[in-house]
């Protein structure tokens, strides 16, 4: 399970956590923020008004399913929505919605996540398929953000996705012939809708390997087979490493890919995507988790009006400061065309 390449991979160089580390990583993003917005604001904000890290895990968490809708509307795949959805939560470990709203940053990832899953790079389409759904953007607008999304994310645009496990598992059992087809044929493509839907919410990329997360799909839609499946591939005389690998793989589907909120907590007290802690982990969002989400929004929309303010203020001041610059050029080429010597000068008499 310990696959040498996810060792050697950026996303368990950047991106593996402890459930502690990720949780302080959270709080720490969120403190850092907090602080840069207070001393933008000045003497207009108080530390109580800033968003909790909650908060910000929960409004993220919105926005992942706004994200994974537009993905069913462009028709991506299973592989370029698990890459979009997969760069937005990593970019908000390392930034915070109160320095950069997810709203404004969803077709910039999703066209990102094209990029780097199919190479295409067609603008032009894009933004023509956008608009189908009212997004209008322009192709700078689209491109801006792409080197400070690209920063935040380390440069770490490979992501070993654990769905496509269920296709070699799939393989090797209907190869086999120990179960029936119809019975490994309706697990795998559960398990893969799991890690392809409801998984991609979790914190499981974050905290266990793409082989334990594989499994854990397989073990949530039918126990029974994933661990006769591992059992099978365990050498003889390996039993206590067995178990400790079955322990794993119960734990990342009972704890994240099944969990639910009359489930007791096992993560006291850390930041982590559970139903536990008030954070839905799917893409069809319940009424009252959407409304807490809405005034989650309309909180930082508030809280940042009074810059969006002051931004407006710069950029009419600079607009009104050019519009007199053209004004003073145009009186003084038509200075320049009136004067018979050709020039805006005057020349004394003798």
């Amino acid at each position: 399970m310990e696959d040498v390449i996810y060792r050697q991979s950026t996303q368990y160089r950047f991106f593996t956590f402890t459930p502690s580390s990720l949780s302080s990583l959270r709080a720490a993003t969120n403190a850092h923020a907090a602080q840069q917005l207070l001393l933008e604001l000045g003497s207009s904000a108080s530390p109580e008004l800033m968003l909790t890290p909650i908060e910000e895990l929960k409004l993220v968490t919105y926005y992942l399913t706004t994200l994974f809708a537009l993905c069913d509307h462009f028709k991506t795949g299973s592989a370029v929505k698990a890459t979009a959805m997969t760069f937005l939560s990593r970019l908000y470990l390392r930034i915070s919605p109160l320095q950069i709203h997810p709203k404004t940053l969803l077709l910039p990832i999703l066209f990102l996540a094209f990029k780097s899953e199919t190479g295409i790079q067609s603008t032009t389409w894009f933004i023509k398929t956008a608009a189908e759904v009212n997004l209008i953007t322009t192709k700078e607008e689209l491109l801006a953000p792409e080197i400070n999304i690209a920063m935040n994310l380390r440069w770490s645009f490979q992501v070993l996705h654990p769905y496509r496990g269920i296709e070699g598992v799939k393989a090797e059992l209907l190869v086999r012939g120990e179960l029936p087809k119809e019975r490994v044929e309706r697990s795998c493509a559960k398990a893969r809708s799991l890690l392809t839907g409801g998984g991609l919410f979790t914190d499981c990329y974050f905290l266990y390997t793409p082989g334990q997360i594989t499994m854990a799909g397989l073990w949530a839609v039918d126990a029974e087979m994933c661990e006769g499946y591992l059992r099978s591939k365990m050498p003889a005389g390996e039993e206590k490493v067995l178990e400790k690998l079955l322990r794993v793989v119960r734990e990342c589907a009972q704890w994240h890919l099944l969990a639910r909120t009359e489930d007791g907590n096992n993560y006291p007290g850390l930041l982590l995507r559970l139903p536990q802690n008030g954070v839905f982990m799917d893409a069809e969002v319940p009424a009252e988790l959407k409304k807490e989400a809405v005034r989650i929004d309309r909180k930082l929309q508030l809280l940042r009006k009074p810059l969006n303010g002051k931004v407006k203020h710069q950029a009419t001041d600079a607009a009104e400061e050019e519009r007199r610059a053209k004004k003073r050029k145009l009186e003084q080429d038509k200075m320049d065309l009136d004067d018979v010597f050709g020039g805006g000068s005057i020349i004394p008499k003798k």
